[in-house]
């Protein structure tokens, strides 16, 4: 069960980055966090993510 968060988690993730590299509005960005949350995703390891996403 551990493994299958995992990989929700990082797919979850990539999807964000790559989503914030087409350049959706930061309200959306917001929305989609709230949304990550709900699934256990927490908020400050992909603020960190979309950093790194945008500095690639």
């Amino acid at each position: 069960n551990q493994l299958r968060d995992d990989v929700t988690i990082t797919t979850s993730a990539k999807i964000l980055g790559d989503d914030y590299k087409r350049g959706i509005c930061q309200e959306t960005i917001e929305q989609y966090h709230k949304r990550l949350n709900g699934v256990g995703i927490i908020k400050v390891s992909m603020d960190k993510l979309l950093k790194d996403s945008t500095t690639r």
